[in-house]
């Protein structure tokens, strides 16, 4: 799946996506989730950030696909484009998922969120780092004083509950 289709099917569901972050963030869980989208992620001021994801949007706005209001943050698409597009039937349970789980979230919202289960994911995949303490401690240090520890424990706890965090695998 193209990142195009993607964020077609994407906006026309939600309507309109509030901002590139959230738009950022938006494909992140998508992958997350299991929708092949091919997007590489490094960390950010505001949380997992590809560069990539970057330049399709920046591209799409540019060729039209996707408009804005001046002065608004908001992204919907553009009239020609708006029946075109589905999301393929292997991927309809992940995306409504996603859309379940992440469509109504702010934007900071959604960067908490992603920046806890970046840093967990980081922590236990590629340190063998699973001591919870430890991870939750660097999500503070990644984004304190901009959220509080109730809201890093609540995108936390929300993750895990969700069965979105890394599992160390018994043998």
């Amino acid at each position: 799946m193209n990142l195009r289709q993607f964020a077609g099917c994407l906006v026309g569901k939600l309507g309109e996506v509030k901002g590139k972050k959230a738009f950022q963030k938006l494909v992140y869980f998508a992958q997350v989730l299991g929708i092949p989208l091919g997007k590489a992620y490094n960390m950010h001021y505001y949380g997992p950030y590809s560069q990539e994801v970057a330049d399709e949007m920046n591209e799409l706005i540019n060729q039209g696909f996707l408009n804005n209001i001046p002065g608004s943050y908001s992204y919907f698409l553009s009239t020609a484009t708006k029946d075109k597009l589905t999301i393929p039937k292997a991927y309809s349970a992940q995306f409504k998922e996603l859309i379940e789980k992440f469509g109504s979230m702010s934007p900071r919202c959604l960067e908490i969120y992603a920046t806890t289960h970046f840093i967990d994911f980081k922590f236990k995949n590629v340190n063998g780092v699973f001591d919870q303490h430890q991870i939750i401690d660097e999500i503070k240090k990644a984004k304190s004083p901009k959220f509080s520890d109730q809201e890093i424990l609540k995108a936390y706890n929300d993750l895990e509950k969700w069965n979105l965090l890394y599992k160390k695998i018994k043998i």
